[in-house]
């Protein structure tokens, strides 16, 4: 579900109304855990979540809960807002569960996703496929992980991964600053689609996309109050400040790359760069991304 925000500002893009993109992937795993709160008994719940400061009315909250209703970002986000401990044990489920999967890559070396084809590397999407086991793209080759050496599946390798908070900007070198701090007055650089999606949200929580609003906007945003409790990607960052790319994350790359230019035929950001890529139309997702092995 998709947010819709009226921006007030003066500048020419925040007369475009437009919406804040909202993580639906993440929405769905926290739903899972809550349903799996459900069916806890009140010991059980307490014992495990007690540290958050619970309680009785919370737990009688939750078992009370439509299941039906956490389909629904903004139903589950309503939740969360009305029960602050329930986002502290939603935040610290994700970051758990994906905890799991960057455990298993702390000792490797990131890779970069393109191939080097003479002075210039290329990025192609044929190399990566979606894996439904895991619900993240992964490096993909039917005879080289033919024996199914990472256990995400026949032809499945490792994870690919997107930078979306390291301090440096990609490891690509395409860009040179993170995600979460490209934005500056009059720079609305993660409004997308021709002004009508907007990733703050999406990717750096309610925080961090208000505080960015008030600075661009010099303040005036209507905003839902649904979102405050927002969990974004950069939330459940590794160390190295990247998130297994999902369906929702390559998508936001994709148009972020054709809004930025980052490749036109020979003349795009990326392809003029002292080390250029070169890039599939369809791969153009990929300059943000990388897998360690």
């Amino acid at each position: 579900m998709n947010f819709a925000v009226k921006y007030n500002g003066g500048f020419e893009l925040n007369h475009v109304q437009s919406e804040f993109m909202v993580p639906e992937e993440l929405y769905s795993i926290m739903a899972s855990k809550i349903s799996e709160i459900k069916k806890m008994s009140y010991e059980g719940f307490m014992a495990e979540y007690g540290d958050y400061g619970v309680d009785k009315e919370m737990y009688d909250a939750i078992q009370n809960l439509s299941t039906a209703k956490l389909e629904n970002g903004a139903s589950l986000n309503n939740f969360l807002n009305s029960y602050e401990p329930l986002r502290q044990i939603a935040t610290a489920y994700l970051k758990k569960y994906f905890d799991n999967y960057y455990e298993d890559i702390k000792d490797k070396a990131w890779k970069n996703p393109a191939v080097q084809i003479g002075d210039k590397k290329v990025l192609k999407e044929d190399d990566f496929e979606y894996n439904e086991a895991t619900g993240f793209f992964h490096k993909y080759d039917e005879v080289l992980y033919a024996n199914d050496p990472y256990g995400y599946g026949v032809g499945y390798g490792p994870i690919l991964y997107a930078d979306i908070s390291s301090s440096t900007g990609t490891r690509t070198g395409i860009l040179d600053m993170p995600f979460t701090t490209m934005e500056y007055r009059g720079n609305k650089v993660l409004t997308v689609s021709e002004g009508r999606e907007n990733y703050k949200l999406f990717i750096e929580s309610y925080e961090g996309a208000n505080s960015m609003s008030i600075q661009v906007l010099g303040g005036g945003i209507e905003c839902s109050e649904e979102l405050v409790n927002l969990i974004g990607y950069a939330t459940i960052a590794n160390g190295d400040g990247a998130v297994p790319v999902t369906m929702e994350v390559k998508e936001f790359l994709q148009k972020y790359a054709i809004n930025q230019v980052l490749f036109m035929d020979g003349n795009g950001w990326a392809e003029r760069a002292e080390t250029p890529y070169q890039s599939t139309e369809d791969g153009q997702w990929l300059f943000a991304c990388g897998y360690y092995e």
